[in-house]
Order: C-alpha cells, then sequence, then structure tokens
C-alpha cells in the first residue's frame, strides 16, 4: 500500500484537496507542495494519526501543504498527528491562530507556517517542541509578545517572526537557545533593550531586529560572536558607538541608525545606513 506521495510543483492541480486522500492510512509522506489548491485542510487528514497492523504502527511523519491557496483555520486535530517529524503550511492564506495543543508534536523538528493571515499569539506550549531545528512564522498578523519558553528550544538553528504585530521585550532566554543561527525579529512592535544574552548565542550568523521600537545600545558582550555575519537594527531607537563589532572575521553586513549630520549611531563600517525619517541608504 502506498506510503510515499509527491506530487509537488504540479501547477495543473487545483480544487480541493480530496478527501479520500485520508484513507492512504498508510502514508508516511505526503507532499502537495507548489500546487494550486484551494479551500481547507481537510478533516480526512485526521487519519492519519495512527494506523496499527498486526503489532505495526504508522503514522504520517512528513505533512508539506506549502505554496498553494489553501484557506480556513489550522485546525486542532492536526495535533493528534504526533508523529509529525514536518509540518509545513506557509504561503497559504490560512486564517486563526496557531493551535494551542502544538506542543503536542513533540517529534516536529521543522514547523513552517509563514506567509498566512494568522492572528493570535505564539502558544507557550512551543517550549515542549524540544526537538524543533527550524520555527518560521514570519508575515503573519501574530501578536502578543514572544513567549519565554523559546529558551526551551536548544535544537533550534532557525527562528523567523519577522513581519508580525508582536510587542514586549526580547526574552532574555532567547540566549538559552545555543543552536541558534538565523533570529529574524525585523517590523515587529518590539520594545526594550536588546538583551545581553545574545553572548551565549554563539553559534548565531544573522540576527534582524530592524523596523522595531527597541531602545538603549548595543551590548558590548555582542563582540563575542564570532560566527556573526549579518547584524540589522535599524529604524530602532538603538544609539551609541558600535565600531567594537567592526573587527568580528566573519561579519558582512551591518545595518543602524547611522545616517545623517547627528546619527543615532557611531558606525565606521556599517554597510546600511538609516535616520529619523526612515530614510536608509547603503553605504
Amino acid at each position: 500500500e502506498l506510503r510515499l506521495l509527491n506530487l509537488e510543483k504540479n501547477q495543473r492541480l487545483n480544487g480541493t484537496i480530496p478527501h479520500t486522500l485520508g484513507n492512504l492510512k498508510k502514508l508516511v509522506m505526503l507532499n502537495l507542495n507548489a500546487n494550486n489548491f484551494s479551500g481547507p485542510i481537510p478533516s480526512s487528514f485526521s487519519s492519519f494519526s495512527s494506523y496499527r497492523n498486526q503489532q505495526e504502527e504508522q503514522s504520517l511523519e512528513m505533512l508539506t501543504l506549502g505554496d498553494n491557496q489553501l484557506t480556513g483555520s489550522i485546525p486542532s486535530w492536526i495535533t493528534n498527528l504526533t508523529k509529525l517529524s514536518s509540518l509545513t503550511l506557509d504561503f497559504n492564506r490560512l486564517t486563526g491562530s496557531i493551535p494551542n495543543g502544538i506542543g503536542d508534536m513533540q517529534f516536529l523538528t521543522s514547523l513552517a507556517l509563514s506567509d498566512n493571515n494568522l492572528t493570535g499569539t505564539i502558544p507557550t506550549s512551543i517550549g515542549d517542541l524540544t526537538n524543533m531545528r527550524a520555527f518560521t512564522a514570519g508575515a503573519n498578523q501574530l501578536n502578543g509578545t514572544i513567549p519565554t519558553e523559546i529558551g526551551l528550544l536548544k535544537n533550534v538553528h532557525t527562528f523567523d517572526v519577522s513581519y508580525n504585530s508582536l510587542t514586549g521585550q526580547i526574552p532574555n532566554e532567547i540566549g538559552n537557545m545555543t543552536q541558534l543561527s538565523l533570529a529574524t525579529l525585523l517590523q515587529n512592535k518590539l520594545s526594550g533593550t536588546l538583551p545581553s544574552s545574545l553572548r551565549r548565542n554563539a553559534k548565531l550568523k544573522l540576527f534582524d531586529v530592524g523596523d522595531n521600537r527597541l531602545v538603549g545600545t548595543v551590548p558590548s558582550a555582542l563582540q563575542q560572536l564570532q560566527r556573526l555575519s549579518i547584524l540589522y537594527i535599524y529604524l530602532n531607537d538603538i544609539g551609541g558607538d558600535i565600531d567594537f563589532l567592526c573587527d568580528l572575521e566573519q561579519l558582512d553586513s551591518i545595518g543602524a541608525d547611522c545616517l545623517g549630520d547627528r546619527p543615532e549611531v557611531i558606525c565606521r563600517c556599517c554597510h546600511v545606513c538609516c535616520d529619523f525619517r526612515d530614510k536608509c541608504d547603503l553605504a
């Protein structure tokens, strides 16, 4: 019986996803990425939660529905697919909130939710996803704060919550994400200062917090980030002298509010400079 079904990038596939696919109970991987499917995620997919035959248990491990035109909410039953290691729902038109029970999916290593119309908050149960390596939820309408529970995601290398309406401070617990390599938090409504705990993110290569409401100065401890390649802090109220970062060997690009006669930031190695009028130029 069929275990792998890959129909990725068939642009002629449209209409709703057939409910009868839910009858393929032995599927381990279902990939419908990059088609023109519309409508909701079929409720028949809830049958993928477990299939037992002669003491052998099989469950869906990869569900890839990204880059379609799916609508409706992320169904709450999807959190019953507890053997999923990868759930890809990005680049659709999904609405509603991220299910609170998402933390039950403890085998998840990748959760892709970007470029939808999701609202509500990031559930605190995300901290239960300790096997997670990539969490992307950018370009939605999420609000509330970044939960402190992200500090439990010690295996995450990619964390993207950019282009939302998140408020509050960047949690100090971000420093506990010791595998973090790419962190994009730009264009939210984040406030407070940059946490000095970032010094513990020794593998950090890209850190983008541009276009928020951050204040204060850049912690000098960031000069310990020897792998840092890209740092964007422009369009905030962050000031001070950051020339101490210029000696980082891997640094390719810094963006800060260093434009004009009286810049907020002193930086001799910045590649992108902005001013208080939100004007930005390449240095």
